[in-house]
């Protein structure tokens, strides 16, 4: 997907904008901010498959959205003193999944105001367009840069 209508015209001036650290840096932040959202689903996927292995409220929370509230309920919900062996690892792992998801978003959150601030930095004012927020601005930006570069320093 190409960022014309949101991308300044001029590409060459935008590549040249702002320091080559900046945009190493926001590039360093999109790969992170993608590795972390893969990883992220993947830890959501195995605690919805844990929930609906439960009993019918967990089966209720794993077909839901695993929003910050209902991750902080199962992060600090502790098994009954009547529970298994099977049922206190099962609460524990979904406990710890919880947990992760947590640090993930939190680490998400942090990762895209980073990336909010360099935006800005080399392309004021790109954030205030409809649908653009960090991330989509972080890829048009590096995408223009790379547009800007001569064609043997593509490769």
């Amino acid at each position: 997907m190409r960022y014309t209508a949101i991308v300044p015209a001029n590409r060459e001036e935008l590549a040249t904008q702002g320091s080559t650290d900046a945009r190493e840096t926001l590039r360093i932040l999109l790969t992170a901010h993608c590795e972390l959202t893969e990883v992220a689903a993947d830890q959501a996927q195995q605690l919805r498959a844990l929930l609906l292995r439960g009993d019918g409220a967990d089966r209720t929370l794993g077909r839901g959205g695993l929003a910050y509230g209902v991750l902080a309920q199962l992060a600090h919900r502790r098994p009954p003193r009547e529970a298994t062996e099977g049922q206190v690892a099962r609460f524990s792992e979904i406990q710890r999944l919880a947990e992760v998801l947590i640090a993930y978003r939190d680490e998400l959150a942090a990762n895209r105001e980073h990336m909010a601030i360099l935006v800005n930095q080399l392309a004021p004012g790109i954030t205030a367009e409809p649908g653009m927020g960090p991330f989509k601005a972080a890829k048009a930006i590096l995408d223009a840069n790379t547009l800007a570069l001569p064609n043997s320093s593509r490769l």
